[in-house]
Order: C-alpha cells, then sequence, then structure tokens
C-alpha cells in the first residue's frame, strides 16, 4: 500500500451489547470452521460500513471535516440487526434492517467524500475478479462495493475460507439486536473489511454525546 494514501472506513459503532454477541458469535463460528479472522474490542472491531475508499492521504483532513459536517446535522436513530447471512461467498453478514435513514446516511457520506479519493480504488478490489457488472460500476465510481440501491448495512461475524461451509455458518448464528446510533467514525481499514483502529469520532447531533 502506498505511503501516501490510506484506506479508511466510515462507519456505526454498535452499543456494548451489539459488541459482545458479534464478538462472542465470531469466536463461535471460528470454534467450528476455519476462518479469516475473529472479531475483537481492540483491532478487529465490529461495525457497520457505512463508506470505505481508498484516499490520499493530504485529504484525511478534508474528510474528516466533511464527516464532522454530516454528523452535526444528523439525529441520533435506532438501528436493528436480525438474519444472517452469506455474501460474496464467504463474508459471514449479520444484517441490518435497511431503513430509509440507513440510506440516506450512505447517500450523505458519499457525496461529502467520494470526490476525495482523487479516482483511487481500494487495493483489495484491484485484484479481485468474477464481479458483477454492478459491481463493476460501484468500483468504477465510488471506488467500492454495495452503493446506494445495493447497500447491505450490515456486521461482518467473520470471512470463513471454504465457500462449502457457507450455509452451516450462517446456521450458527441467530440473534436480534437494537442499538441507537450516536455517532460516526472514520477508521482504517484492514483486511477483509475490518476496522483496525478508530481514528476519529463524531457525534450526531444532540447525541448524548455532543452534549
Amino acid at each position: 500500500m502506498s505511503k501516501d494514501a490510506v484506506s479508511l472506513n466510515i462507519v456505526i459503532l454498535p452499543d456494548a451489547l451489539a459488541t459482545q454477541k458479534a464478538i462472542e458469535t465470531s469466536k463461535a463460528v471460528s470454534e467450528h470452521l476455519p476462518t479469516h479472522f475473529v472479531l475483537n474490542a481492540t483491532n478487529r472491531l465490529p461495525h457497520i460500513t457505512v463508506y470505505q475508499a481508498h484516499f490520499p492521504r493530504h485529504n484525511m483532513d478534508a474528510v474528516k471535516k466533511n464527516i464532522s459536517d454530516i454528523a452535526s446535522v444528523v439525529k441520533p436513530f435506532e438501528v436493528t440487526l436480525d438474519r444472517t447471512t452469506i455474501s460474496y461467498r464467504t463474508f459471514l453478514f449479520w444484517n441490518c434492517v435497511k431503513t430509509q435513514k440507513l440510506t440516506h446516511l450512505q447517500q450523505q457520506v458519499i457525496a461529502s467524500v467520494n470526490h476525495l479519493r482523487n479516482g483511487l480504488l481500494l487495493p483489495s478490489l484491484q485484484t479481485i475478479t468474477h464481479l458483477s457488472k454492478d459491481d463493476q460500476n460501484d468500483i468504477k465510481q465510488y471506488g467500492a462495493l454495495l452503493i446506494g440501491p445495493r447497500y447491505e448495512p450490515h456486521i461482518t461475524i467473520t470471512r470463513i475460507r471454504s465457500e462449502q461451509d457457507g450455509e452451516k455458518a450462517a446456521s450458527l448464528c441467530n440473534a436480534i439486536a437494537r442499538f441507537n446510533v450516536n455517532r460516526l467514525v472514520i477508521g482504517y481499514l484492514g483486511e477483509h473489511g475490518t476496522v483496525t483502529e478508530v481514528i476519529q469520532s463524531f457525534p450526531l447531533k444532540n447525541s448524548p454525546e455532543s452534549l
């Protein structure tokens, strides 16, 4: 990865109970099946991606400012996590109910920072193959996947190593969680879509954290 650019994940972090459940589920799946990673509370943080992209480092301050501006006008809202599914053959998703508020938040974030990529693509997407035309269009326009109508808000529980284990992995998860979103977070994007470190947190308008 170029030292002149950085991969960022703009995310929602779940509350303590949902975080604990995601970590416990990730551990449980990894005890039964070979996986690429296990979630934890230090450098594999459970999260709901809003938008992830690769940015020139000299645009970092602009990214932070624009996300701060969005957070200052978005009011706290509730999200619900329910069913688990396999996506892109090996990623185990704990899916959010896709609400208008989540969809609109992604639209706001993309509109404010997509141009700050300066056309850069996430390194992980530069070598990926067998993509659909929709995926290719997302990458071309936004440097990322699951954009707009195709947005799938979720927490990635883990990534299994074998496609053949997908059905079994999904069957090991069965939980519902609800929590209030009170902040937007920028973190460093690691392998397999993980968040390895929080860079900065931005309280939403009138949230307890902003008062």
